[in-house]
């Protein structure tokens, strides 16, 4: 009879050692969750310890700090010849849940901007001025970037265009 209540003891004790390292998280530096608790939102937490109840809650990892390399090729140009443009892009995720809720992939949809907008900015210019016009796009692009980006929850700190080549 006491194995039998031993072993029932044992079984509870292990499974609430596993239960409790379930629900404890760290969050490193440059890194947020947000908690979805049954599907809504409870806000953003980190970095540091962070507790959640497991098979309850769902964490959904942001990374803070962005840097992305944008490489553009075989874009048409007014004057038909193709060019290739090379973005770099600094930011810094803002508002976590904004970055979550706001928009499924944040940097699905920073590429997909940066590359609509060059693709347009490339195609209304002819091949011989592309070159020279290096500091308006990246105008174009921040200006861009600072009104979608406040709905993600994103500010861009630096765009910078590496180089524009025509093919």
């Amino acid at each position: 009879m006491i194995w039998i209540i031993f072993s029932i003891a044992s079984i509870v004790l292990v499974a609430g050692i596993i239960f409790f390292q379930a629900g404890m998280k760290i969050v490193p530096e440059g890194k947020r969750v947000v908690v979805l608790r049954m599907g809504r939102s409870i806000g953003s937490r980190g970095p540091g310890l962070v507790t959640i109840i497991p098979l309850i809650d769902l964490l959904m990892w942001v990374d803070v700090e962005k840097k992305h390399h944008f490489s553009y090729v075989n874009l048409p140009t007014r004057d038909n010849r193709l060019a290739s443009v090379v973005v770099d892009l600094e930011g810094k995720v803002f508002d976590p849940e904004k970055s979550v809720l706001n928009v499924p992939n944040l940097d699905n949809a920073l590429l997909k901007l940066i590359e609509t907008r060059v693709g347009d900015f490339v195609s209304s210019k002819n091949s011989s001025e592309l070159p020279n016009l290096t500091g308006r796009l990246e105008d174009e692009l921040m200006d861009a970037l600072r009104r979608s980006g406040r709905d993600w929850g994103f500010e861009a700190d630096k765009i910078q265009i590496d180089s524009i080549q025509i093919v």
